[in-house]
């Protein structure tokens, strides 16, 4: 995700991963290295920081990646899921009294939080990363003109409304989501923009994030 992110995390921060991966499913192999950290600074969680950890595999040295919010006194490792993200909601580390904030945190919960076709990310632009192969010229035309960057279109009491471009699975979709000052994100609706597009799948396994070639029957977000 987007960030003004720096390549080293700290020591504090190396340790955390660390402990945290060694609990991890995954690490019961016969292990791993840890080969390098990057991080960001997050608006939502203004005590915490976004740490992605490069690690190698120690028998087969296949690198891998896992991210984590890590701050004073706790690392948590994202998985794919929601539940890291509400459990850290829940100690009152969320902080969403701005638009800004609230940006900042539906990006991180849409790359984050995972459906069977993979992470919803968010797209401000067309990115030549996301392509398994190289897009047609008509297609890489079609697709700038329609993408949208994410905007703020309401704000209340209780929660923030966005509209944003949203690549998930092989298809990019047009997405309305209501993002609650508490954390709960919604998707309120959903329009698909182009589909059967030679993309990336993005998710995890794991406590790992991972990157797939698009599967053949990939859906409409629910």
């Amino acid at each position: 995700m987007p960030g003004d992110w720096t390549a080293d995390a700290g020591p504090a921060a190396a340790t955390a991963v660390r402990a945290v991966l060694a609990h991890s499913r995954l690490s019961r192999r016969p292990g791993f290295r840890l080969r390098a950290l990057r991080s960001t600074g997050l608006a939502c969680y203004p005590e915490f920081r976004l740490v992605e950890a490069l690690v190698t595999d120690a028998e087969t040295n296949e690198p891998r990646i896992a991210s984590l919010l890590i701050g004073a006194d706790r690392a948590i490792l994202l998985n794919g899921t929601a539940t890291p993200i509400h459990h850290l909601n829940a100690t009152g580390a969320l902080d969403l009294s701005t638009p800004a904030q609230a940006k900042s945190y539906l990006r991180l919960f849409c790359a984050a939080v995972c459906g069977d076709g993979g992470a919803f990310r968010i797209l401000d632009r067309l990115e030549r990363a996301l392509f398994t192969e190289p897009p047609t010229a008509a297609q890489r035309d079609d697709l700038t003109e329609q993408i949208r960057p994410l905007t703020l279109t309401a704000e209340t009491d209780d929660h923030f409304a966005f509209s944003a471009t949203v690549h998930y699975s092989h298809a990019l979709f047009s997405i309305d989501f209501k993002v609650m000052r508490t954390g709960p994100v919604e998707m309120v609706d959903d329009t698909p923009i182009a589909s059967d597009l030679p993309l990336y799948r993005d998710g995890f396994d794991g406590p790992f994030r991972s990157r797939h070639a698009p599967p053949d029957d990939g859906d409409a977000p629910k």
